[in-house]
């Protein structure tokens, strides 16, 4: 695979396709991150569609760390909802107070070198 980027090649190699800039591929993610400003929209689609249950809890983290602490009652209701969502679904969940999710995510021995972690915010490419 010479010539390619460290992401094309993960995306090959996990795609089973010849990827490159700009190629939409298919592949598994090992670990998704959502946070308190993503995950209560993702559960408002999530319903919409029809969802009952997530494929494999071990590959999902929620962290509260956007709006922490909550500044109303709004967002501790959001953050309530987080919660119970990730108690349904055996999601482990990084609460208030806990840290940084975009850090916790590797600190914690949730992305490694060579897998492919998706998380919802602007720093989780970190």
């Amino acid at each position: 695979m010479a010539g390619k980027t460290i992401s094309e090649k993960i995306l090959s190699a996990s795609s089973g396709q010849d990827a490159r800039a700009g190629d939409v591929v298919v592949c598994r993610v090992d670990a998704a991150l959502g946070t308190d400003g993503s995950v209560p929209m993702a559960l408002d689609y999530f319903r919409a569609m029809g969802g009952t249950g997530v494929s494999d809890s071990r590959r999902i983290v929620f962290a509260l760390d956007h709006y922490s602490p909550a500044p109303s009652r709004h967002t501790a209701q959001l953050h309530q909802r987080m919660r119970e969502f990730a108690a349904e679904h055996g999601i482990e969940l990084w609460d208030v107070g806990e840290g940084i999710g975009h850090q916790l995510v590797v600190e914690r021995g949730r992305a490694v070198p060579g897998e492919r972690v998706v998380g919802a915010g602007s720093f989780a490419v970190t």
